[in-house]
């Protein structure tokens, strides 16, 4: 029968544990980076994502009152007749008159039901954007 040496001397060299604690501190760098860049995406479509949402604000409020735009003339703060629909115009972009001002049943004395509606655009990255 053959005997088996067993060597009292078992574990890793040297060059082992090296080659082993390199591949490791790789696939962190990398792992790293890759989690990095998760990370700024989803900021970059968080902010997409928000930019667009006040913009479809806008545009139901802007389509809502264009649905109920009358075509009458107003006085302006001099008691000039002005025209009902004003496009770039001094101070705003849009003016114009709407419908759909509502009353309250509890009221004593009613309002008009016709509302003055004026629009000025700024850029969405503007500091008067910042509420919005």
């Amino acid at each position: 029968m053959a005997a088996f040496r067993t060597s009292r001397h078992s574990g890793f060299t040297l060059l082992e544990v090296m080659i082993a604690v390199g591949i490791t501190a790789a696939v962190g760098a990398v792992s790293v980076q890759l989690l990095s860049g998760l990370v700024q995406s989803k900021r970059k479509t968080e902010i997409a994502s928000e930019r667009l949402a006040t913009l479809q604000r806008f545009n139901q409020v802007i389509n809502r009152d264009i649905q109920q735009i009358v075509n009458r003339p107003h006085r302006d703060v001099f008691g000039n007749e002005a025209p009902a629909l004003v496009v770039e115009g001094l101070d705003f972009k849009l003016e114009f008159s709407r419908l759909g001002w509502s009353n309250s049943a509890l009221a004593e004395k009613p309002r008009a039901t016709i509302q003055r509606v004026a629009y000025q655009t700024y850029g969405i990255d503007s500091e008067l954007c910042e509420d919005a």
